[in-house]
């Protein structure tokens, strides 16, 4: 699978999950900036969690209420997934 695929399949994981709660119409590029360092670091569970937690500080999020963290963790288990069919 090629770099440009993995980037929009991870940029689809993202914009369903949603963390930040944007408008659904500009989900899929509120976040897409971030996703080539996501897709550099999902080979590692801790680089890709600190790349996605990195990703929501610098959009803002100061608290990671516990709906929150589930819904990384989600984020997190698709991207391993994709990872790992490859």
């Amino acid at each position: 699978m090629n770099v440009n695929h993995q980037i929009e399949i991870i940029n689809k994981y993202i914009s369903e999950g949603n963390p930040l709660g944007v408008p659904e119409e500009i989900a899929d590029v509120e976040y897409l900036i971030y996703i080539s360092d996501i897709v550099k670091n999902m080979d590692n569970g801790k680089r890709l969690h600190g790349c996605i937690i990195s990703m929501l500080k610098s959009l803002g999020i100061t608290r990671f209420s516990e709906e929150l963290r589930q819904d990384i963790q989600k984020i997190e288990a698709k991207i391993n997934i994709l990872h790992a069919s490859q």
